[in-house]
């Protein structure tokens, strides 16, 4: 999972990446989240998508919801946003990436116009 923060005055991007693997995320105090799960998720952070998508009522916006609040809460942020890409799309992306690097490192031509498939945006 990617965080991508943006500074709206300087412009500056930053990446974080937690794996999915990861277990044990503290679960922000007072929260649904932690209503829900204790003070820990204690199941890998790829099953809370899912497991929080069963209370709609606890989160309108389903399992996004959740992984915004606690991957918001890991990193100090405020996640407001948040894009669902399908393998495709993120192999695309890679390639875009990298065909972009050496197309800037060599100055020989245009950016690929080539854009990944993104299959969510949501607020």
């Amino acid at each position: 999972m990617i965080v991508v923060s943006l500074e709206p005055v300087t412009h500056a991007v930053s990446m974080f990446s937690m794996p999915r693997d990861t277990y044990g995320l503290p679960m922000p105090p007072n929260s649904r989240l932690s209503t829900l799960w204790g003070s820990n998720f204690n199941y890998k952070l790829n099953a809370l998508w899912e497991y929080s998508d069963r209370y709609r009522d606890l989160f309108p916006g389903g399992g996004a919801d959740a992984l915004k609040q606690a991957l918001g809460y890991a990193y100090g942020l405020d996640i407001s946003y948040y894009v669902l890409v399908n393998f495709a799309g993120f192999q695309d992306s890679v390639r875009c990436s990298i065909r972009l690097g050496m197309s800037l490192s060599r100055a020989s031509g245009p950016a690929p116009s080539h854009r990944p498939e993104v299959t969510a945006l949501r607020r």
